[in-house]
């Protein structure tokens, strides 16, 4: 997603046991909890599959989201330490029985696809997405007063016969490494910012609640108007070629909640 390393290497961390070499010492990432605030679909924004319910009236902002936790039928939200990314992770590609998802309502459309060169125009659609990434979540080192910006990004499936992928992000330019490191620039990030000429995606805001607790959510972009998202859109180019093509900004607002697993503040 925003790494430089392949993105195998985060489905290869979410399968294979965290170890360092020759068995001297072992490393376990950090399991955890999500929640999503619940959101009216067709305004723009994520929200949960709502297949679990979290239900707690002290906790309005929150109560009757959807809850995603480590180890649960598949379900993997970690804090990625022992690769040294400090990442938040969530893949639900492993989930038994139901397929989990999160859900991407791309109702609002802020700045047009780019049809012309093989885009698929996703306005009004509503996509099921197993993965989420944000950045050095559990990097204590950047974080100022309880908080700091970083970038986020979910890996799209093949959204047509010739758009085999894409990627969403949440990465303006402002933030590119060394910023915030591995929010990194490139072909692909830079058409989500619509770069030179439009404005660029919002980052994401992490604020630690206490020391199990945190919450992620976009702040407006630069107009101070929209909680905007950037597509690119991988398009075949011919044979086995493809090329990174603008696929458009939407309106994205999301909320999660994040806690430790087995933590007491």
């Amino acid at each position: 997603m925003t790494h430089t390393k392949p993105l195998l290497m985060l489905l290869l961390a979410v399968v294979a046991p965290s170890s360092f070499a020759f068995g001297r010492a072992s490393c376990s990432d950090v399991p955890l909890q999500l929640i999503v605030a619940p959101r009216l679909v067709g305004q723009g924004g994520i929200s949960g599959d709502g297949l679990v319910i979290y239900n707690n009236s002290n906790d309005p902002a929150f109560n009757g989201g959807t809850l995603y936790q480590n180890g649960v039928n598949g379900v993997y939200v970690r804090f990625q330490i022992c690769n040294g990314t400090n990442d938040f992770i969530l893949n639900l590609t492993s989930t038994r029985q139901t397929a989990r998802y999160i859900n991407l309502d791309f109702s609002v459309e802020l700045a047009a696809a780019d049809t012309t060169d093989g885009a698929l125009d996703l306005t009004g659609q509503q996509l099921h997405q197993p993965l989420e990434q944000i950045n050095e979540m559990a990097n204590t080192a950047l974080y100022k007063n309880g908080q700091f910006m970083t970038c986020s990004g979910m890996m799209l499936n093949a959204l047509s016969s010739t758009v085999s992928g894409g990627n969403v992000w949440y990465k303006p330019a402002t933030i590119y490494d060394p910023v915030v490191p591995d929010c990194n620039g490139g072909t692909g990030p830079d058409l989500a910012n619509q770069t030179p000429n439009g404005i660029n995606t919002s980052p994401v805001l992490i604020q630690q609640v206490d020391a199990c607790t945190w919450t992620a959510s976009p702040i407006l972009d630069s107009s101070g108007s929209w909680y905007r998202v950037g597509v690119a859109e991988t398009v075949k180019t011919g044979g086995h070629a493809s090329a990174w093509v603008a696929g458009g900004q939407y309106q994205m607002p999301f909320s999660y909640k994040i806690q430790k697993l087995n933590c007491t503040p």
